[in-house]
């Protein structure tokens, strides 16, 4: 029977040296992403047998419970830290066929009890612990790395296990394979409580088949000085005793530190791409590099790489480089997602519709499994779901709502977007035109909102009945006081109607009489402005010769006018900002007297009794008179002559005024009329006449004579 036991075992020993340390994880099951603010012991509490927990790279401080057969795998074991500070183990392992592979797992409290562990098995087989860093700070004789308490059939490959009181202690524990792990600094590299009983002393293998190897001992060339290599295969010939019926046959020679392999892409996310790139760090110059994708065989590269032609879905990936030692480095596994499509999803409810009630029914479709599913109500945050619910609680209103799902590898998906209203109420409306105010056009904007969408509107005008509309319209209006009310039906049959407004049109604009100046000549430069407006204004102005309007109170004094023509228009708005204006009046200042320069007669004797009367006025005269020694003017158009002038002095005197009544300085003047007597020779003339006639022509020269005075008369009066 023993031998029957021992051959079992040996297959197995030789079926789990194939492979190597590379990570055989659980094909089936969930993946669950932790980060450094998250929990990874509930992580573990949510998850089922098969799962993996894929913890990012950060650090930790928690004590790990492992009570289900999950895969608890470390982004990078140089950053994936996971310590404790307190009392008791960094992780508990209470399962079989758990997984925990690539961490730096520290236990770092100093108060801790001295049997507390950094990794402890507990009545748990099949386990994989590998590629971690297992130390305590602060040792003691009697702390422990990794604890085995009656487990067996576990591998405990590729660690290193250092600064520890008892590297591994071993209780009641044999079948184990412990292989390439580094053993540094530990008080006691291994212990076993059956060295104090031998009936319980545990029996485990701590090799692979030759060349895979053993463990490194910091301690071997010490304890045995004369190894030699075998083979340049970095392995001694001498084994390693660890106790009674346990040695390693294959002791690692130093430096056994493979290669330190550091992915750093693809990362522990999901691609949208079918090819990814690969890259990574080596420690050291590598004899030899590859990969494995998916857990297929290793595919040898030269270096950095691109994985091409993924398929959608999860993949995992582990770089491998070896040495020109033959040490075989490698790094974390890095799990990744390649998937470019996204879940579809149908929305059936709600529809793009109004509803009554303030809950609707939520329900969709998603075309692929989800791993999560959730709807986000008007631009909020998402809410979690597990499948269709009810909206409860909804505020009256327009809604909009959009249903996520994401895929089991994490691509996300929506919907399109639905909107729909809640409506209980009354609509609410309100008349923004027109105001309480006065209008000045018989066209008056009617211009109103309603806070909802509306089936049927319309306006009352002045009480009259409903007029059917559709929006905003303009209202015709006669002058006068109106008032109006606007009446929604909304989409859920609610009627509301809004406030009364009342207001008034008046397109009339105000008259205005110019009262002064009027359309004549004004002799002062201030002129009264006198008007009359026949409504009440708000405001009244005037132009004065086309200028900027000057706006007065009332009516006023032009001042300082020049002379010359003038315009002059007053303007009124009335309280509906209608604008009236007056005719426009023509007047003229005129404030300078017109001149006369007197020609004649001059100051000097005249000998004839009429004399000519003539001027010249410097402006067009509205009256001219003249006054002769003194008397009463006389009103003459013009030049005249003075007639029936007496002999001796005469004075006269010249007046003018002008249109504007301004008076001419008047003009005298000083002359005399002086006439002469007949010359005797003329009375000789006829005396000789007589005497030769004779007294037979005496008739006849009386008549002559008579003849010849009567036209020496004449010629005297026309001054000849």
């Amino acid at each position: 029977m023993k031998k029957i036991v021992f051959l079992a075992f040996v297959f197995w020993l030789l079926s789990m040296s194939m492979f190597c340390t590379r990570l055989v994880v659980p094909v089936n099951g969930l993946t669950y992403d932790v980060y450094p603010e998250d929990s990874i012991q509930e992580a573990i509490n949510l998850a089922e047998s098969g799962d993996i927990i894929r913890v990012h790279a950060g650090t930790y401080l928690e004590h790990v419970v492992v009570n289900k057969s999950v895969s608890l795998i470390g982004d990078d074991k140089q950053n994936t830290i996971i310590y404790w500070n307190g009392t008791g183990n960094v992780v508990d392992v209470r399962a079989d066929n758990t997984v925990i592979t690539n961490f730096t797992l520290t236990l770092a409290s100093e108060e801790s009890a001295d049997r507390d562990s950094v990794i402890s098995l507990d009545d748990s087989d099949g386990n994989n612990i590998s590629n971690n860093i297992i130390s305590r700070n602060g040792t003691t004789n009697n702390d422990r790395g990794i604890y085995l308490y009656r487990s067996s059939n576990n591998n405990i490959s590729g660690n290193k296990i250092t600064n520890n009181g008892n590297g591994i202690y071993i209780h009641s524990s044999s079948g184990n394979i412990i292989y390439r792990n580094s053993f540094i600094n530990n008080a006691k590299h291994v212990n076993d409580f059956g060295l104090e009983d031998h009936a319980r002393l545990s029996v485990n293998f701590w090799n692979e088949i030759y060349p895979s190897g053993g463990n490194y001992w910091d301690d071997y060339l010490t304890r045995y000085p004369n190894v030699k290599e075998i083979d340049g295969s970095g392995i001694g010939d001498t084994p390693y005793v660890i106790y009674e019926r346990n040695q390693d046959n294959y002791p690692l020679l130093p430096p056994w530190f493979p290669p330190t392999v550091s992915i750093i892409s693809p990362e522990n996310k999901t691609y949208n791409v079918n090819h990814v790139d690969l890259t990574f760090k080596v420690s050291e110059t590598p004899y030899w590099m590859g990969y494995s994708l998916d857990g297929q065989a290793n595919v040898t590269i030269p270096g950095n790489t691109t994985l091409m032609d993924l398929l959608d879905g999860s993949h995992s990936v582990v770089v491998y480089a070896k040495d020109t030692a033959g040490n075989m480095g490698a790094s974390g596994t890095v799990y990744f997602t390649v998937d470019t499509v996204a879940p579809n999803i149908e929305l059936f409810s709600p529809e793009n519709r109004t509803y009554t009630k303030s809950s609707v029914s939520l329900s969709f479709t998603v075309s692929e499994p989800a791993s999560w599913r959730g709807y986000s109500l008007d631009g909020q945050a998402n809410k979690t779901i597990s499948g269709d619910t009810i909206l409860t609680g909804l505020s009256e209103g327009s809604h909009s709502l959009i249903v996520y799902a994401s895929d089991m590898v994490g691509n996300m998906g929506s919907s399109d977007t639905v909107y729909f209203t809640i409506d209980t109420t009354l609509p609410t409306i309100t008349i923004l035109s027109p105001e309480n105010k006065t209008y000045d056009t018989n066209f008056v904007l009617l211009s109103f909102t309603v806070d909802e969408p509306v089936s049927w509107m319309a306006y009352s005008l002045d009480g009259q009945a409903n007029i059917i509309i559709t929006g905003n319209v303009t209202l015709p209006l006669p002058d006068g006081l109106h008032y109006v009310v606007v009446y929604a039906n909304d989409t859920a049959g609610n009627m509301g109607e809004s406030s009364t407004v009342y207001f008034t049109v008046d397109s009339v604009v105000p008259s205005i009489l110019l009262v002064s100046p009027t359309n004549t000549i004004y002799a002062s430069a201030s002129v009264p402005l006198r008007f009359l407006t026949y409504e009440t204004a708000s405001w009244i102005g005037y132009s004065l010769d086309g200028q900027t309007n000057v706006t007065l109170s009332g009516n006023t004094t032009l001042v300082d006018l020049s002379d010359g023509v003038h315009t002059i228009i007053v303007y009124a708005a009335d309280a509906a900002g209608n604008v009236g204006h007056s005719e426009t009046v023509y007047f003229t200042v005129d404030t300078v007297a017109p001149s006369i320069e007197l020609l004649s007669p001059e100051n000097k004797t005249y000998n004839v009794n009429h004399v000519d009367l003539t001027f010249k006025v410097s402006e067009t005269p509205y009256w001219m008179g003249y006054s002769l020694d003194g008397q009463a003017n006389v009103t003459i158009i013009g030049d005249i002559t003075l007639s029936g002038l007496s002999e001796g002095s005469h004075s006269v005197i010249v007046c003018v005024r002008d249109t504007a009544g301004n008076a001419g300085t008047p003009r005298i003047v000083y002359f005399s009329i002086e006439r002469q007597q007949a010359e005797p020779s003329q009375l000789w003339i006829v005396a000789v006449i007589v005497i030769i006639a004779g007294v037979g022509f005496a008739f006849t020269g009386y008549m002559a004579y008579d003849l010849f005075k009567r036209g020496h008369s004449v010629v005297k009066a026309k001054g000849l």
